[in-house]
């Protein structure tokens, strides 16, 4: 199976990225905060099979993101009014240059293992798609081509990533073969 990894990320510069944490950190400090969520997660994802995709914004910021990725990594800027759709859209070009499978993850994940990502892509074998909760209750999203699809057909982009939580889960048990894993990262 062909596969995929997407960073999905703001462009680590200071007053624009992980703003919340201020004033506990000075905003040049959010921004090395965020390259170091970066370089951890980078160096988990080098130790999986796969391509990772860099899916970033604003648009001119690539080559702010070579200090960390490199000029070799495949970059993607974000398209689309909304998250959920720059998402989908993100999803929709990888899955386009026919890989199989691929892991969409921000960077508010720093903690995240390459077992974990092994694991994933061992259940996107089986099941159309794979979301994992996380400490905060988000879910990082991992999607395979076969979910998408009834999206393209309709010409639109899903939901957002779903909170944890029973209304999310009946929403996508009610589609094809998802599947939650249970642990978070």
């Amino acid at each position: 199976m062909k596969r995929a990894i997407i960073i999905f990320t703001r462009v680590p510069e200071p007053g624009q990225t992980k703003t919340r944490m201020m004033p506990a950190l000075s905003a040049k400090g959010c921004a090395r905060l965020h390259t170091c969520f970066l370089e951890d997660i980078k160096r988990e994802c080098g130790k999986v099979e796969g391509q990772l995709f860099v899916c970033f914004t604003p648009d001119d910021g690539r080559e702010r993101l070579y200090p960390v990725f490199g000029r070799g990594e495949h970059y993607i800027s974000q398209r689309g009014s909304g998250l959920g759709e720059r998402m989908y859209q993100a999803i929709r070009e990888v899955l386009g240059r026919g890989y199989e499978a691929c892991i969409l993850m921000g960077t508010d994940v720093p903690e995240v293992r390459s077992e974990y990502l092994e694991r994933a892509f061992g259940l996107l074998e089986q099941n159309d798609v794979v979301l994992g909760p996380t400490r905060d209750g988000g879910r990082p999203c991992t999607k395979r081509n076969v979910c998408s699809e009834s999206h393209r057909r309709a010409g639109q982009a899903p939901p957002s990533c779903p909170k944890a939580g029973a209304e999310s889960r009946k929403t996508y048990r009610s589609r094809s073969k998802i599947r939650f894993m249970a642990d978070n990262l």
